[in-house]
């Protein structure tokens, strides 16, 4: 077990999901070759981030996330985060831009399919 889980152990993705919306500052967006998400580095401003969160207005969605203080989520405010972004271009956001993520609705409704037990 790790210092950092042993530190924030308290801490897991059902917080990063409880609180539902986060805020980051840029400090460089990159693209890499033979990827189609685009790397985001920033600093988490407040909330949460977690894998799966949307950019509402972007269609745009976390694919992984690594902070040092865990990967796939970071409920940690002023921790420096790496995003990686489906959805978006690199020219999309610029150094000190602010990104709004949000946790993606989940649609409940009627389940489909059959069940047949024999």
């Amino acid at each position: 077990m790790s210092l950092i889980k042993l530190t924030f152990g308290g801490r897991n993705p059902s917080a990063a999901d409880a609180i539902g919306k986060g805020k980051l500052k840029v400090v460089k967006t990159d693209k890499f070759y033979g990827t189609e998400a685009v790397c985001v580095i920033g600093t988490l401003v407040e909330g949460a981030l977690s894998v799966n969160m949307c950019i509402p207005e972007k269609n745009a969605k976390i694919q992984s996330l690594e902070s040092n203080y865990g990967d796939d989520y970071c409920v940690k405010e002023g921790a420096k985060v790496t995003l990686m972004v489906l959805g978006i271009n690199k020219s999309d956001f610029n150094t000190g831009d602010d990104i709004q993520f949000q946790k993606l609705a989940v649609i409940a409704g009627k389940p489909k399919g059959r069940l047949i037990i024999a």
